[in-house]
Parts: C-alpha cells; structure tokens; sequence
C-alpha cells in the first residue's frame, strides 16, 4: 500500500509539472494557508479557554500604576486588556485570510476535479478498480499539500520573525515563535483538507452509479448540477465577503492609528517635554507632604528659563490611558423610560490633575471652572469629568454642581466643579471616544506617581538638565526619567496601532489576490462546463463580445452577493474593531464606496481573462466533440 501510494505521489508529481496552471496557484494558496498560521498564531498563545485568555509574544510599554488608594482596575490591566482584544481580532483575521485560501485550493481541486472526470470514467470503464481512482486522487493532494506545508513553514518561520522584530514596543521573546498544537492544527489541516477531500469526492460522486457514459458521450456537454454550481458560487462569494471585511477593517485601522495632532487631541502637544516622577516608598506620605512637594516642582519648574507652563497629572492621562472604576453620578431628574432614576453608575477613567494643568495644556473648558490651588486637602472633595460622562450621566448634561460617589458604594461623593473636552485616544487601552472620565484634584488625591509636562521655548538639551538640577534641589530622593517630546511620546504610543493596521493591509492585500485569483477560477471553470454552450451561441452568429458580455454578468452577479454580504459582516467587526482602536467611526461611506468600487474592479479583471479565452474558442472543435 506504501508503495502504491509512493508511485502515485510521483506520477502526481509529473502530472503537476504539465499543468502548471493548476499546480503553481493551489501552491501558493497552500503555501500562504501554512505560512499565515504559523506567523500569527506563533506569535498568539491561549493562556486559558473559560474565560478566554491570549498571551503573546509582543509586549507593550505599559503606564506606570499611578499608586490609587481607591479600588481601581490599573493602568497597565487595563492596556493589557486592550492588547489581548487586539490579539483577538488579529487572530480572527487571521483566520478569516486562511478560510479564504482554502476556499480558494477547494475551488481549484474542484475544478479540477470536474475536468477530470471523463479521464477517470475512462479508467473506471476499462477496468481500474475503484480504490485505484480514490487512491491517486489522495496521493495527488497529499503531494501538493506536502510541498505547500514545507514552503509554507519557511514562509511562516521568516514573517513571524520579521513580524517580532518589528514590533515597535518591548523586545519580543522570539522562544516563543512557534504556535500551539491548535495553531498548527489550523494551518496544516485546512489547507490538506481542501486538497484531498474535493477530489475524492469528485470522485465518488462520479463512480458511485456506475454510469460513465454521461461523461464519455461524444459531444455531449458535462453541465454541473444545481447543487454543484450552486456550491462552487457559494465558494466564490464567500471569498468576496471575506476579503471585503478585511479591506475594511485594514484600511479603518491604518486611518485611524496615525497620531493627530494639535486641537484634534483635545490638547496641544507641540514644544512640551515629558517627565516621569516617582516618589520611593515612605516618601511623602500623603498627610500633607506630598501636595506640598508637587507645588514646589510647580513653581521650581514654572521658573525655569524658556518654559511657558508646567503641570503634573497621573500617569498616562496625555494619551487617556488611567485606571478604571465605577463612578456613581447624581443624576438629577433621570428617566429610563417611564422608571425614575436617580443615580446613574458608569464605569470610568480615574485621573489626577494638578491646579491649572487644563490651562497649560490648551485644553478645553466647556462648562464650570478647573481646579485651582483652593482644591487642597482642606477643601470639599471636587471633580471635573469629561463631555462623555455629563452627556451620559447628568440630566441634560449638565454635571456642575452635583456630585459624583468614587470607591464603590461606601465610597466619598466629589463635587464637579467643572466639564472639560474629551483627550482623544493614541495607543492600544486607551479611552473609547465615548469612555466616561473623571478627574480628581492632585492636591487632594496625590499618588506616588505622575508624569510632568512641560512647555518651554528653551532647547531640550538646556532643558533637560535644568529640570534635573531643579528636582533633585527639592528631593534627591524622588526617581525622575526624561522621555523626551510630547509628540514624539505620542507616535511612540499610537506606534502598536500602526503595526495592526500594516499587517492587516497586508493580510487583505494578500486575501485580496488569493479571492481575486479563485473568482478567475471560477470562471474557468464556468467556461469549462459551457464550452459547448458557447460554442453553439458563436455557430448561430453571437459575437465575441456578446459572450464576453455574458460571463462577465456572471462575475458581477456573484461580486454583487459577494459584496453585500461582506457588508453585513463588516459592520459588527468594526463595532468590535472600535473596542481596540480609537477615534473610528463605524459608517465611513467614503471608505466603503473605495473598498467595495476596488474589489468590484479587481473581481472584473481578474475574470476578463478567462471569459475572453472563452468568447474566441473555434466552436467547430468543441462541437466535434475534440
């Protein structure tokens, strides 16, 4: 039986070489499918299934924990959490890219399959036993698939490589590049499956009566059946759909990831420096001394030569990354329907700001006042939030003068005193565009950690060592860390988005080829099982073009389906896409009309081709029955 099927595999092997038409596309497919899933799911590991749990090789710069007293989900969780949805969606494109090429492998071997068939009802009349015919279908596939497996993992081992090494945030463990038994299942199995299955059913489907002369009649035309058309353009439209929700989320992704700047953000970023404070353990209990110690940096800073303005704030607060809790808000007269509510919880960013921070950033005020040096630890507890929670949260939106309750449901009620515009989000955990904020006095919350901004017209090099100078006069003590521009902080953060959104234009690009290339397929093979047809409408007098005309209708039939069932899957994906990418708006028409005028152009041109060599075929040889 070994030897058998070792014979098999190299009359497939020489079968191949003379149809390179099939052997090279169902190749690459294969080799893709394999490469694919060893680069994304080597890099993507499944730490726990209930619940499900990612863990990967890429790492992220993470916030610092600001050091909360009150009961919050950290920072850093909270970018975890935004790293591991992104993972999550990698990996679902990932697959949804794979499905696609072992559709595409699926419509090739079938189409191969079919044109096959007189062959194997010739063999089958002369006397070849059934298990023969199966057993050269199956070594033919194996063979295939077994040359795509090697050149995909090739293929596979480099991206992953190339995909760690370019990963824009913390050094990748490139130990931990090969996938899971799942990942290598998924990779291996799909494109094997559709190279050795269609066939063998093929094959079956063709012996199983026995009655070979529906394929060994002369001149009689091999239609497909309903169901058989019907599947072969359920493949097709599949492909189309799936390549559609890639595109789309590709080019939302690769939009949206590049850093704003100026009033887009909500602030003004230019010609202001980053400082990373951290105050040792023991050191400046909150009792009294650490208010005092962020005043004297304040005013240390403030004259310093060159800078304009100063202002500390919890750690991450410029990019909208915070730690996360519930905070209850007093409504006011709130209705849900007809039931009466009065408090209204909402799950929120927490951060701290120092007195007048606003101001030094640009920002914008809407409502009230921010906080000033009267917002001490003497003074009622006071908040700001932002536009998103006194929209959602307050009757009529308007929040100043009521309260908001931080800490959970034992916790201290804080007077908003002001509402201030949305900091839009920059990085992978970052605050939704619709995320409730909230904002608490640093004199009257201070945590251990903050960062410090600083504008100044000064050269960043005088600058820098100034501010060292200053800060270790107030505390030697206290850990400080220069990270340079604003700016330059802000492209570094929104840095993992634009990897996301590169390789996703690079598995919809691909996706893109493989589904324009399986629609080619299809028309082939459409002409295939309507050669005689064809042939019949050129003897009778219809021109080249009017056949041309009539497999293209074809084409735009199955793009149209394809198209509007894309569109359908879009829409929720990029409703979830939104969970991990900020500031995309979910109904882009623009985008879609290019997305979708695109793939519809592509699908066209890729099936001219095929339906050309069809309109200018001599009717008199098919006719004959050559």
């Amino acid at each position: 039986m070994l030897n058998r099927l070792k014979s098999e595999a190299r009359l497939a092997v020489r079968s191949f070489s003379r149809q390179p038409g099939f052997a090279v596309p169902a190749l690459v497919s294969a080799a893709f499918a394999v490469g694919l899933g060893l680069a994304i799911f080597g890099s993507i590991r499944i730490e726990s299934t209930a619940p499900l749990q990612l863990r990967s090789a890429l790492a992220l710069d993470r916030v610092r924990d600001a050091g909360w007293s009150l009961p919050l989900r950290s920072a850093a969780r909270v970018q975890e959490a935004g790293l591991e949805r992104a993972l999550l969606f990698l990996a679902g494109l990932a697959l949804l890219a794979l499905l696609i090429a072992c559709l595409n492998l699926t419509i090739l071997t079938l189409m191969r399959a079919t044109g096959r068939r007189r062959e194997a009802a010739v063999r089958a009349a002369l006397g070849e036993p059934r298990s023969r015919l199966w057993l050269r279908s199956a070594a033919e596939g194996v063979a295939l698939a077994g040359a795509g497996i090697a050149a995909g993992a090739v293929a596979g081992l480099a991206g992953g490589a190339l995909l760690l090494a370019s990963w824009p945030h913390a050094a990748a463990d490139l130990a931990g590049l090969l996938p899971q038994v799942w990942g290598l299942a998924i990779c291996i199995a799909g494109p094997t499956a559709a190279l050795v299955l269609p066939p063998l059913a093929a094959t079956l489907g063709s012996l199983r009566r026995r009655d070979w002369s529906r394929w060994l009649t002369v001149g009689e035309r091999a239609t497909a059946e309903p169901v058989e058309r019907l599947r072969r353009s359920g493949l097709a439209v599949t492909q189309i759909a799936g390549a559609l929700v890639l595109l789309v989320a590709a080019g939302l992704l690769v939009r949206d990831s590049v850093p704003t700047r100026g009033g887009e953000l909500g602030y003004d970023p230019a010609d202001t420096l980053l400082v990373e404070l951290d105050l040792p353990g023991g050191s400046k209990d909150e009792s009294g001394e650490r208010p005092l110690y962020y005043n004297e940096v304040l005013a240390a800073v403030s004259e310093l030569e060159g800078v304009e303005s100063a202002a500390l704030s919890s750690p991450g607060t410029w990019v909208a990354v915070g730690a996360e809790g519930v905070a209850t808000a007093e409504c006011g007269d709130c209705y849900v329907g007809n039931l009466f509510v009065p408090i209204s919880p909402a799950v929120a960013r927490h951060h701290a700001v120092s007195p007048g921070s606003f101001a030094a950033m640009r920002a914008n005020l809407i409502d009230g006042r921010e906080f000033d040096d009267g917002d001490d630890a003497d003074a009622p507890l006071r908040a700001l939030v932002n536009r998103t929670f006194a929209e959602n949260h307050f009757q009529d939106g308007e929040a100043v003068g009521r309260r908001v309750q931080l800490g959970g449901a034992r916790g201290r009620w804080y007077t908003v005193v002001g509402v201030v515009d949305e900091v839009r989000a920059q990085a992978i955990g970052s605050a939704e565009p619709q995320t409730p904020a909230v904002y608490l006095s640093l004199l009257q919350s201070p945590v251990p950690s903050v960062d410090l901004l600083v504008r100044s017209s000064a050269p960043p090099d005088a600058l820098e060592a100034a501010l060292a100078a200053a800060l270790a006069s107030i505390d030697e003590a206290a850990s400080h860390v220069v990270r340079g521009g604003l700016e330059e902080r802000l492209r570094h953060q929104a840095a993992p988005l634009r990897w996301l959104g590169y390789v996703f234009a690079v598995l919809a690009a691909l996706s893109l080829l493989i589904a324009i290339y399986g629609l080619a397929a299809v028309m082939r093979y459409e002409v295939l099982q309507r050669r005689a047809e064809i042939a019949t409408r050129t003897a009778v007098g219809a021109t080249p073009l009017a056949i041309l005309a009539l497999l293209v209708r074809r084409t735009l039939r199955l793009t149209a389906v394809g198209v509007g069932v894309g569109s359908l899957l879009a829409l929720p994906l990029v409703g979830w896409l939104q969970t991990i990418a900020p500031q995309i708006d979910p109904i882009d028409p623009a985008l879609f009309g290019l997305v979708i005028g695109s793939l519809a152009a592509a699908t066209i041109l890729g099936a001219v081709r095929p339906a050309w060599i069809a309109a200018r075929l001599d009717p008199m040889i098919i006719l004959r029955g050559s």
